[in-house]
């Protein structure tokens, strides 16, 4: 596949999950009635998720970009890959 195409499924993938758990979160509010249905409610957990996950996403990266730089060795650069997301 091209890579344009595959960066495109990997983002879609990450709204669907993203989706997924808000729905789930409002879910869990709405019936241990923590607090009533919404639509603007819903609509502003949707804003505040992924408008937090852009701000948490670019610091991780503003973060990591330099020091990745800097790493001599391809299995450093490996560890930092898969630590990353659990680092952000």
């Amino acid at each position: 596949m091209p890579r344009r195409i595959l960066t495109v499924l990997r983002a879609e993938s990450l709204l669907n999950d993203g989706t997924a758990l808000v729905l789930l979160a409002v879910a869990i509010e709405v019936v241990t009635d923590e607090r009533p249905f919404s639509w603007s409610g819903t609509a502003l957990a949707f804003v505040e998720s992924y408008a937090g996950g852009i701000v948490i996403g670019a610091a991780t990266a503003l973060l990591l970009i330099p020091v990745r730089r800097r790493l001599p060795e391809p299995l450093l650069h490996s560890v930092l890959s898969v630590a990353t997301p659990f680092l952000a």
